[in-house]
C-alpha cells in the first residue's frame, strides 16, 4: 500500500524553508551578524576589566607597600 504526499506551495515553504539556498544564506548571515555582535560585546567588556582592574582575571593589583 503506498499514500501519495501532495504539498502545496505554502506546505513546502513552511516545511523545507530551511534547505533552500537563499534561506541558508539568509541565516548564516544572521549567525555571522549575531557572532560579531557577540564578539564586539566581549570585547569591550575584556578592555574595560583591564581598565579598571589592571588585568583579565578582574582582581586588583595588590599595592606596593614601600619598607
Amino acid at each position: 500500500m503506498s499514500y501519495a504526499i501532495q504539498h502545496t506551495p505554502d506546505m513546502v515553504q513552511q516545511h523545507y524553508a530551511q534547505f533552500l539556498p537563499q534561506d541558508k544564506a539568509t541565516i548564516a548571515a544572521q549567525v555571522i551578524r549575531n557572532f560579531a555582535e557577540w564578539r564586539l560585546h566581549v570585547l569591550e567588556h575584556l578592555h574595560n576589566q583591564v581598565e579598571a582592574t589592571g588585568n583579565l582575571l578582574g582582581h586588583r593589583r595588590p599595592s606596593r607597600r614601600t619598607r
